[in-house]
């Protein structure tokens, strides 16, 4: 029978529940393991059999249950009102939508990577990476954050990396980069070419030298697509991703606000 949730202080105990867990739980592994977020789990006699991270300033939610039991006690665990729900299983939407009223706002699907030695690379010319100074031009197109909140985190990702770009006549016309890194994977992202630079193989490129990046440090490449996001569905067939998993980003109101 699974135990009520419990706040979770063995690190150990989490990360090989996360391990286990490696292509599914990488943001959430960032979350705890990497920003020292507090978690709870829940736990099958001494056995964690899932577990999520809540940020009550933001009511924001990130959960790995390993089996519905254990999601169904994570999700009755909230308190009323709403919360946001960050890269979520889209297999526990019919279980949260028991709690309350629910928006899908960022339907997308989960890829891994399966090549198992580098990418052929045919774009011969130079390939750089971002600078800091290019974050908010990066965090611009990524058009996902009205209030600028996210230019600091895409610092910090340029910061450690890796990213790839191009450069034509001195100005940035292309780059990809990286949302987070466990020991296992690399979650790729922000992949962007400006107008009037496109249709030259630009994007393919970058993704290419992203990809091999990852894997020359031993991870497997991750990317969520948009389930609309047709030209880069299209793309990452080419590139060896094959789906893992439905996801969305989106909120639940439980109860009376």
């Amino acid at each position: 029978m699974v135990s009520d949730i419990q706040k979770i202080n063995d690190r150990h105990d989490t990360a090989q529940y996360l391990k286990k867990h490696r292509i599914t739980a990488g943001a959430i592994w960032q979350s705890i393991m990497r920003y020292n977020n507090p978690a709870w789990g829940v736990y099958n006699g001494e056995k964690l059999t899932g577990l999520f991270v809540k940020n009550e300033k933001w009511r924001e939610v990130r959960i790995h249950g390993g089996d519905e039991s254990a999601a169904k006690t994570l999700f009755f665990s909230l308190k009323k009102g709403k919360w946001h729900l960050f890269d979520f299983p889209s297999r526990y939407l019919p279980l949260v939508e028991t709690l309350g009223r629910v928006s899908v706002e960022e339907p997308a699907i989960l890829f891994k990577n399966r090549a198992k030695k580098p990418l052929i690379q045919n774009y011969k010319g130079p390939i750089t990476t971002l600078k800091l100074a290019d974050a908010p031009l990066v965090h611009k197109r990524w058009g996902l954050d009205k209030d600028k909140e996210m230019v600091a985190f895409f610092k910090r990702r340029i910061a450690q990396g890796p990213t790839s770009a191009i450069e034509i006549n001195g100005e940035l016309v292309a780059w990809a980069g990286t949302y987070h890194h466990t020991p296992w994977v690399t979650q790729l992202g922000y992949l962007h070419v400006e107008k009037g630079h496109r249709r030259n193989g630009y994007g393919m490129a970058v993704a290419v030298d992203i990809i091999n990046k990852a894997l020359s440090k031993g991870r497997i490449p991750l990317v969520h697509v948009f389930d609309t996001n047709y030209p880069s569905l299209n793309m990452i067939k080419k590139l060896k991703f094959v789906p893992v998993e439905k996801r969305f980003w989106g909120s639940v109101v439980i109860g009376k606000t």
